[in-house]
C-alpha cells in the first residue's frame, strides 16, 4: 500500500515539475538517474524520534572563600586601623 502511494506521489511530482510553466522558461535540473540502481527507489519512511528538550541548568558557581590578607583580631574589620 505504501509502495504504491510512494510511486504515485513520485510520478505526480515529476509530472507536475514537467508541466510547470517555469520548466519552459528556466531549465529544471532533474536528478541524474544511475543505471546501476533500480529505476524506482522506494524511500524508507523516516523514523520519528521524539525530541525531548531538557532545559540546561546554568552552572552554579560557588565562590571560594577568600582568606584574609592579614590576620584580623576579633572585633576589628579587615582593612581598618
Amino acid at each position: 500500500m505504501f509502495a504504491k502511494f510512494a510511486i504515485a506521489t513520485a510520478t505526480a511530482a515529476l509530472l507536475a515539475v514537467a508541466a510547470s510553466p517555469s520548466a519552459n522558461a528556466q531549465r529544471v535540473s532533474a536528478p541524474s538517474i544511475n543505471m546501476n540502481k533500480p529505476a524506482v527507489s522506494i524511500p524508507k519512511p523516516p523514523v520519528s524520534t521524539p525530541v525531548v528538550s531538557v532545559p540546561a541548568k546554568p552552572p552554579v558557581s560557588v565562590p571560594a572563600p577568600k582568606p584574609p590578607s592579614k590576620p584580623t583580631l576579633p572585633g576589628k574589620l579587615p582593612g581598618t586601623k
